[in-house]
């Protein structure tokens, strides 16, 4: 487990924020949120830790990076734990009973709601009725693929990708498979199959990114891109197409990047340019997984809502990097939900640079 942590006492009230993997760092009588699926999978992620409710924002405890990151929940208490999308308890919420890992991408709420990893405050509740726990556990094991025998009320097994995980799941909020005991060093092994299942697993994102039309928009440099999510990085990917002069003036082209499988929604997208001295003018950038069509989540780069923004590897002469904003060789753009700008959503980019962002325009859409 981890060396670097937050701690915060108030009253009655422990909130920890360590860097850790795995369901059994969380104690019993507490509860844990993830930053990452599968309890941050095969890699240490941020992990919150608490045993009272959190009414206010995450961001507010010690480390504003774990804020709104949450994808998977361990519930060690004895009550139902009220997941809300808002800080001050608002919002969408998800009750969730004693148990986990539970992967709060796929999950809904009485409303029909999917809280994604968007979880702000949390509250303790009730105790949880058997109902909801039946409900709760039977529903989210159908999910990856489990079988539950209607007379024994006895799982058959989950199979596939996730069925590991899902198994993990199920026993741990009082389920029995067929044919398997119920001893910890079983959930334990489940716990750990499920997570290099997931890391060997790459997911592929398409990566839209629109070259700027003003003089000297385009660049012969080489251009890098990745997904970061709290400290962790993809990995660098050189955006390269074949017998294709990339990035020239007016561009506009999809790429592909890869994720590992345990990484969970990318937060950032991060670009560098090196290997030739010359500048690069980003207009837009739009993020989805591969082969989702207009279905699946998109994000966007809400700083590119109100600037373009210079990369360049040379010293700039006066008059050069006019407008847009002017980064240097690197830059990480925060992503958020939706193709184009949506009134109000979040934009941590703008305030980052504050002054800077000059001259707003409308992106091509």
């Amino acid at each position: 487990m981890s060396v670097e942590r937050v701690s915060k006492e108030c009253a009655a009230m422990t909130v920890k924020v360590i860097r850790a993997k795995g369901s059994d760092v969380c104690p019993s009588g507490s509860y844990a949120l993830y930053e990452h699926p599968n309890c941050n999978g095969s890699v240490e992620g941020r992990v919150v830790i608490a045993d009272e409710s959190i009414a206010k924002n995450f961001g507010e405890i010690g480390d504003r990076g774990f804020s709104d990151t949450a994808t998977c929940v361990v519930n060690k208490t004895k009550r139902t734990l009220e997941l809300f999308q808002h800080p001050d308890l608002k919002g969408e919420c998800l009750k969730v009973p004693p148990g986990g890992p539970y992967d709060l991408r796929e999950l809904k709420n009485e409303r029909g709601a999917c809280l994604n990893d968007d979880v702000s405050s949390t509250r303790i509740g009730d105790v949880p009725s058997q109902g909801l726990i039946n409900q709760f556990r039977n529903s989210g094991y159908q999910v990856f693929g489990g079988k539950v025998d209607k007379e024994t009320g006895n799982a058959e097994g989950a199979s596939g990708m996730f069925g590991a995980f899902a198994n993990v799941g199920y026993v741990a909020t009082g389920g029995k498979i067929a044919g398997k005991d119920q001893q910890a060093e079983q959930v334990a092994a489940a716990e750990k199959a499920a997570a290099a299942k997931a890391a060997a697993r790459e997911v592929l994102y398409e990566v839209r990114i629109i070259t700027a039309k003003d003089d000297w928009a385009g660049t012969d440099a080489d251009v890098f891109c990745q997904f970061a999510r709290g400290d962790r990085k993809s990995g660098w990917t050189k955006l390269d197409k074949p017998n294709y002069n990339d990035f020239e003036k007016g561009d506009d082209d999809t790429y592909s990047v890869y994720a590992p499988g345990d990484f969970g929604d990318p937060k950032h997208i991060e670009f560098k340019v090196e290997n030739k001295d010359d500048m690069w003018l980003l207009q837009w950038v739009t993020v989805k997984p591969w082969g989702h069509g207009s279905r699946g989540p998109v994000w966007h780069c809400p700083l590119l809502n109100d600037t373009k923004v210079w990369m360049h590897t040379k010293n700039l002469a006066p008059g050069e990097g006019a407008g847009g904003l002017t980064v240097g060789a690197q830059v990480s753009l925060f992503l958020a939900p939706g193709e184009s700008a949506v009134k109000g959503e979040p934009n941590p980019d703008a305030e980052r640079y504050g002054r800077a962002v000059v001259g707003a325009w409308k992106h091509p859409g």
